[in-house]
């Protein structure tokens, strides 16, 4: 047999049971279902990179799962995965334009305008109307 010996893992049976129902049911979210097919799986005795292979997922996702449920038990494998931030980026802020008021709307008017619009057949002239908005006082 080729690799390490596989460290042993031990379910008790009410976690084993727990584990089954979550491993079939078809509404928990993807990450418990996988996690819990994945414990179920090594605990048989299962080969990990066939199991890694038959669940889609990388080798190292099948030991880690592993190493959590060793350390944090039923609760922790199937609690929701950790958020990792990713880097930080400040976003450029916005200076308003003009003077106006905080809560004042822009002015609005009734002409159209007319902006020039490219498309793949060449320029096309295009009238776009403002619709008035009665109830912002516009009208």
């Amino acid at each position: 047999m080729r690799g390490k010996t596989p460290r042993p893992l031990t379910v008790t049976p009410s976690d084993l049971q727990t584990l089954q129902t979550i491993a079939r049911c078809r509404i928990e979210p993807f990450f418990r279902v996988q996690r819990a097919r994945l414990i179920i799986g090594v605990a048989t005795g299962q080969r990990i990179q066939d199991l890694a292979e038959r669940l889609d997922c990388d080798v190292a996702t099948v030991w880690r799962t592993c190493r959590r449920f060793e350390a944090r038990g039923l609760s922790g494998v199937l609690a929701r995965p950790r958020h990792r931030p990713g880097p930080a980026t400040s976003l450029p802020t916005a200076t308003p334009p003009g003077p106006a008021a905080v809560g004042e709307l822009p002015p609005t008017s009734t002409e159209p305008e007319h902006r020039a619009v490219v498309v793949a057949s060449g320029p096309v002239e295009v009238s776009i109307t403002p619709v008035g908005l009665p109830f912002l006082g516009a009208e």
